[in-house]
């Protein structure tokens, strides 16, 4: 009995949690909207690294390149590793070292 009780416990913690990063995405995506320029490279993490969404390099980096336009040195950053790697755009060490030092 114990064992279905952990059991029904783990599922709807794991329930919540998805429900809570879908509501986090939400928020993140509206916030982004207003230029409000660290939620654009929150959101462009979680594409980044598909937490709570589909994986999305392609999002990321448009994110990432908003938040960068915006000032989020963040951004520029991950932009710049992006560049730097050749992840999702032509290689670039040039163009990564202007975001590296933006």
């Amino acid at each position: 009995m114990k064992t279905i009780i952990s059991i029904i416990f783990l599922l709807l913690t794991v329930i919540s949690n998805q429900a809570l990063a879908q509501k986090s995405i939400g928020v993140l995506e509206k916030e982004c909207a207003k230029n409000n320029f660290e939620s654009c490279f929150d959101l462009g993490y979680k594409y980044d690294k598909g937490e709570g969404v589909p994986q999305d390099k392609l999002k990321a980096f448009e994110l990432y390149t908003k938040a960068c336009d915006g000032g989020n040195t963040s951004g520029c950053y991950n932009l710049g590793f992006m560049y730097s790697n050749g992840e999702n755009v032509r290689q670039d060490k040039f163009k990564a070292v202007e975001l590296y030092t933006k």
